[in-house]
């Protein structure tokens, strides 16, 4: 009997989203080297050891090098210290992660601070890959396409955010 889960990762094309998780607080998938995250409300320690499984097992599927996108929408506050300071680890400890985009979407004065903080946290930080902080998926994914690992040449850059899209309507409010 064929399994019908559009979701299941071994069912779909590498260049299509494939869903890994979905909570009420966050959302998992992968398109290709990459891992997308998008972060709804209040994070807990449950979703940054999802964090965690979900890029390792990446990082077995491709050893040339992943991407991480995170999407936090304004609905979501800012993870507290205790979640930082363990997806941090989580970020050192990669051998693979190349690149990483972290999108603080939402328009007013809170998100731009954000933005800034986080851009300033992360040069202190100084992880061993590339990071680098926005304010839309649209800003984001052309960034963050250009660095991923095993993108082949001539290959369609509006793929990514159609699967940050796609991902999203997986993610019911």
């Amino acid at each position: 009997m064929a399994n019908d889960d559009p979701h299941r990762a071994s069912h779909r094309p590498p260049d299509e989203l494939q869903v890994l998780s979905i909570s009420n607080t966050r959302a998992f998938g992968t398109w290709r080297s990459s891992l997308v995250m998008i972060a709804r409300l209040q994070m807990a320690i449950d979703d940054v050891t999802d964090l965690g499984h979900h890029l390792d097992e990446l990082a077995h599927h491709h050893p040339e090098g992943t991407g991480l996108l995170t999407i936090i929408e304004p609905t979501s506050p800012t993870p507290a210290l205790s979640l930082r300071a363990e997806m941090a680890g989580i970020f050192r400890r990669s051998r693979t992660l190349k690149v990483s985009a972290i999108v603080y979407e939402g328009t007013g004065f809170r998100e731009s601070i954000v933005r800034s903080v986080v851009t300033s946290m992360s040069v202190l930080a100084r992880f061993p890959f590339e990071y680098k902080v926005f304010a839309s998926v649209l800003d984001a994914c052309p960034w963050l396409f250009a660095r991923l690992p095993g993108i082949p040449e001539g290959m369609d850059p509006d793929l990514l955010p159609d699967s940050v899209d796609e991902l999203r309507r997986a993610f019911p409010r």
